[in-house]
């Protein structure tokens, strides 16, 4: 299958992982995924989402965390040879400590109050970033084309660098919350998705439906 992109012929996105947070914690491509709770998090509301439910999570206790860990064959998650695409929709990150979208060690994609970044092989000199404001819904998009890596708020795209390609995977987590010293940390997302591909690399106009 071939999609018309811009004008441009390219092979089609392979989905790795896509959650739509509309009932429960599934991953509707049967990834297998372990749920890491505390005090009542994560949950799922099943309204109120950008589309339907969504993803919602807090926690105020030091050392404790929230998070979705995938706990199958690393290999099908392995993003060291080939361009890929994370994307989500975020929504009420106000604190100044980091909130994971996705976290394999090597690659950090993650909201710091207002700014969006993604450090690779866990060094602050391979880090891209730009501003970005949660207040309502927004789109947020990583993708890796060959040696690049953008950023994109609203299918706008926002940042754009040349880094490293990540080193292997360490682990797979995803939607991570974690309160070091007693901080207050919370954290709303809707319709996540992990893509073999590269998505976009230009200005596009994101999905008005889930994802299928």
């Amino acid at each position: 299958m071939i999609i018309e992109t811009n004008g441009r012929r390219r092979p089609a996105l392979r989905t790795k992982a896509l959650f739509h947070f509309d009932s429960d914690f599934t991953d509707s491509v049967g990834g297998n995924w372990t749920l890491h709770t505390y005090g009542g998090y994560p949950l799922i509301n099943t309204s109120g989402g950008k589309f339907n439910g969504y993803y919602q999570t807090q926690i105020a206790t030091s050392g404790k965390e929230n998070y979705l860990e995938y706990t199958g064959n690393d290999g099908f998650f392995d993003l060291t040879e080939e361009d890929f695409t994370i994307d989500c929709w975020v929504k009420g990150i106000t604190q100044s400590a980091p909130v994971y979208l996705y976290n394999t060690v090597n690659v950090l994609f993650k909201v710091t109050k207002s700014v969006l970044s993604c450090a690779i092989n866990n060094s602050s000199a391979n880090e891209i970033s730009s501003v970005i404001d949660t207040t309502n819904w927004t789109h947020v998009a990583l993708v890796h084309k060959e040696t690049l890596y953008y950023l994109f708020t609203n299918g706008t795209k926002v940042a754009e660098k040349v880094l490293p390609v990540p080193n292997a995977a360490t682990k797979h987590d995803l939607c991570w919350c974690y309160s070091q010293n007693w901080e207050m940390e919370k954290l709303s997302v809707d319709e996540f998705r992990i893509v073999e591909g590269a998505a976009w690399t230009s200005d596009f106009v994101p999905s008005n439906s889930p994802y299928s």
